[in-house]
């Protein structure tokens, strides 16, 4: 797992409709100061992810097709990359394909599999024919505790009271990119080197998110739109 590694400030403007509407609202923007930029997102009529625009040109667009969803990335219009990832009944991923070029030259592949619906292996290969590169996973009580690859180990720890939702480190960077494999039972409080800072507003909804590592801190500020 990538943390972001950027110095951020943020404000939040949160949702204006009651808290008897919180079910209905959802993320529209996500605000990074101090030049980080805007992460803007729109939503198909079943709530699924439509689009995600990032900065000033990337911008992620989903189609959907049964269980195999396909994510274009480009920027400022020109591609960047394309992933197509298979979900099983839960709607995790189980197969991932990227390509980083137009034609399908330059690609990586991962296959995931899970115990139940938690993680326990994913393993990449890629066109340059290194490899595999296999990361294992481990769980405690609902929340996925270590990763471990050949070369790094995360671990994690949890605010075990508090309930994840959209917004937290997971699962809000997994659903603008794709695909998502990880589901915790509670927020994510920490990983190897970084701390994961909550701000929640009147209706229960998380405002902003402070990543803070040993040389940065990321504050990102959610704006939610509801029907």
């Amino acid at each position: 797992m990538v943390f972001l590694a950027l110095a951020m400030s943020v404000a939040f403007s949160a949702c204006k409709k009651g808290a008897d509407k919180r079910s209905d609202c959802k993320i529209s923007d996500a605000a990074i100061g101090g030049g980080g930029g805007n992460i803007h997102i729109t939503y198909n009529s079943d709530g699924s992810i439509s689009r995600a625009a990032v900065g000033v040109g990337s911008v992620y667009s989903f189609s959907y097709h049964g269980d195999t969803v396909i994510v274009l990335n480009t920027d400022s219009g020109a591609f960047q990359s394309s992933t197509l990832y298979v979900n099983n009944a839960a709607g995790l991923a189980t197969y991932a394909r990227t390509e980083y070029d137009p034609a399908g030259t330059n690609w990586s592949e991962v296959k995931y599999e899970y115990n139940g619906v938690e993680l326990s292996k994913a393993t990449t290969t890629t066109s340059a024919g290194a490899g595999p590169d296999v990361n294992t996973f481990t769980w405690f009580n609902g929340n996925l505790a270590a990763q471990v690859s050949s070369s790094v180990s995360t671990i994690y720890d949890y605010y075990t009271d508090k309930p994840s939702q959209f917004g937290d480190y997971f699962s809000f960077f997994q659903a603008i990119s794709g695909p998502v494999t990880v589901r915790n039972k509670n927020l994510v409080k920490s990983a190897t080197g970084t701390a994961f800072n909550y701000s929640f507003g009147p209706d229960g909804k998380i405002a902003s998110l402070e990543i803070a590592g040993s040389n940065f801190v990321a504050v990102i500020d959610y704006t939610y739109q509801c029907n």
